[in-house]
C-alpha cells in the first residue's frame, strides 16, 4: 500500500501548482423529473483558474470513455452537469498495482499528461447533457427499453436474444 502511495503522489507532483477544493463533497442534483444524490471524488482549481472534477479508479476506465457523445461513463459527465459553468476539465485518476495516471479531456491546457486539451470540449459536453437528460427523462418515465451503446458488439454477447425487441435491428 505505501508504494501504491507513493507512486500516486509522484504522479501528483508531476503536475503544476494547484489546490485541492474539494474532496468527497456531496452533490444533490437534479435532471428533470429526476433527483440525484451524488458524492464527488475530489475537485481541483489550478493556479490559472481552471477547475478540474477528479474521479479516482482501480478498474477500467480509457479516455474512449469520456469523448463518445452516448458516454457509458456517466459519472463525471454528471458531476459536470452540476459545474457546467466553472469546471474546465474533468478525469480518472486510475490507481491500482499495475498503473497511476491520468485520463480526462478539458477545454484547455492544464499541463498534464494524460489529460488532453480538446478543442470540441463545448461540444462534447453539450452532448454530454443531452444524453444525460434523454436518460433521466426515460427513468423517470419507467422506460426501460434497451439501447445499447454499441449496439452490434453489445448484442452478440447478449443472453436475451428470445426476448429482445433490438434485436431486429441487428
Amino acid at each position: 500500500a505505501a508504494r501504491l502511495i507513493t507512486n500516486w503522489l509522484d504522479k501528483e507532483l508531476e503536475r503544476p501548482n494547484f489546490e485541492v477544493a474539494s474532496c468527497e463533497s456531496k452533490l444533490n442534483l437534479s435532471i428533470g423529473d429526476l433527483k440525484l444524490k451524488l458524492q464527488v471524488d475530489r475537485i481541483d482549481k489550478t493556479t490559472s483558474g481552471d477547475t478540474l472534477i477528479i474521479d479516482y479508479k482501480t478498474g477500467t476506465c480509457t479516455a474512449k470513455d469520456l469523448i463518445h457523445n452516448k458516454t457509458t461513463a456517466t459519472q463525471l459527465p454528471l458531476y459536470l452537469y452540476n459545474k457546467q459553468n466553472t469546471a474546465t476539465g474533468i478525469c480518472f485518476a486510475k490507481i491500482n498495482t499495475t498503473e497511476t495516471k491520468f485520463i480526462g479531456i478539458s477545454a484547455t491546457e492544464l499541463d498534464t499528461k494524460g489529460i488532453k486539451s480538446n478543442p470540441d470540449w463545448n461540444t462534447i459536453v453539450k452532448a454530454w447533457q443531452e444524453h444525460l437528460e434523454d436518460l433521466a427523462h426515460r427513468f423517470a418515465s419507467s422506460d426501460s427499453r434497451m439501447m445499447p451503446y454499441e449496439q452490434e458488439k453489445t448484442c452478440t454477447h447478449c443472453e436475451f436474444h428470445p426476448i429482445c425487441q433490438e434485436q431486429e435491428n441487428v
